[in-house]
């Protein structure tokens, strides 16, 4: 959405000590900036997470990545997919989640025996064991980053 694109290039701009030119260009201008300011954090996100899977022990690193990809995820869903959109499918996802509980754990389950069974295609070293509250902490990060795409629709 271009409201949240133009306040990262505001951000981005701010950080570079760039001018704060105004008028009627500058608001493509200021979301091509956070485009690019995205680009830039994409890039150390995906550093980052190598970086982690490298040196940090354990199943820390899964809560680690959850949360990082989470807000990565759905601040890409917040910036780049129009409102209207985005409010329906995390509303709907919510809206089943919350009237279906049971039927979004056995989702959450699934999506965890998946990733063990990719993990042991690609991981020959041994078994991998995968937590599934990372992956709520993925789903709860991606849902509250989509939450202020509500205050644009009036």
């Amino acid at each position: 959405m271009a409201p949240f694109r133009a306040r990262l290039g505001r951000l981005f701009q701010n950080i570079r000590g760039g001018s704060g030119d105004t008028g009627l260009a500058s608001g493509n201008k200021l979301a091509k900036q956070g485009d690019i300011f995205f680009l830039i954090i994409l890039v150390l996100v995906v550093l980052g997470s190598i970086a982690l899977l490298v040196w940090v022990p354990g199943a820390i690193v899964q809560y680690i990545l959850a949360g990082l990809w989470g807000l990565t995820v759905g601040g890409a869903l917040l910036l780049f997919l129009p409102a209207k959109l985005l409010i329906t499918v995390i509303g709907g996802l919510l809206g089943v989640g919350a009237s279906d509980f049971v039927g979004l754990a056995q989702v959450v389950e699934k999506m965890s025996t998946t990733v063990a069974a990719v993990a042991k295609t690609i991981n020959s070293s041994g078994p991998v064991q995968f937590q599934q509250q990372p992956i709520w902490l993925f789903l709860i990060l991606v849902a509250l980053c989509c939450l202020p795409a509500y205050r644009t629709e009036r």
